[in-house]
């Protein structure tokens, strides 16, 4: 019992003994940069001695320049993201539009479909209503053959004369 002790005091001394080493070596790592100390023109090498002022004022450019890349760093990110969030925005608007044109399409594509089968119909009315007028005004002996090629034809409008009772050739008998 006493040596898990004494390891254990040991061990957490090793741990401090790491960390302390941990932030020297950190405080160590951070480089410093040259001040911009202002030369004058005649300077012609040699010791230059730089008064506290002039150190202060190298400092406070520093420090303005430093904050100058900070606030170009933040405006640089966020025009990133603004670029970002447009073309985000531009491609759902896209999406969006394509949705709308296929919906249109698929309207305009019905409503061809249903006028090219009004028209069928309305085509086959026509041509079963001058059928049956060919088989009136024709002669008994034509009237049977015909009716054997209309045979189908008549039995589909009588189907349409019962939905839709109306007499083709109303004209034909006032006449």
């Amino acid at each position: 019992m006493h040596s898990l002790q004494v390891q254990n005091e040991l061990l957490h001394h090793e741990i401090d003994g790491l960390r302390n080493a941990l932030t020297t070596k950190k405080k160590h790592q951070k480089k410093s940069k040259p001040l911009d100390l202002q030369q004058r023109k005649e300077y012609h090498g040699g010791a230059v001695y730089w008064s506290p002022r002039k150190v202060r004022e190298a400092r406070a450019r520093g420090s303005v320049k430093q904050k100058e890349k900070d606030a170009e760093k933040l405006h640089k990110a966020e025009t990133k993201q603004l670029k970002t969030a447009a073309t985000l925005y531009k491609k759902k608007m896209a999406e969006e539009a394509k949705v709308v044109q296929q919906m249109a399409k698929e309207a305009r594509e019905k409503d061809r479909t249903a006028a090219a089968a009004e028209a069928a119909a309305s085509k086959a009315q026509k041509q079963q209503e001058k059928t049956l007028q060919m088989l009136y005004n024709c002669p008994k002996e034509a009237r049977g053959q015909l009716h054997n090629k209309i045979e189908v034809r008549s039995v589909l409008w009588r189907l349409q004369m019962i939905v839709q009772p109306h007499w083709p050739c109303q004209s034909h008998n006032q006449r």
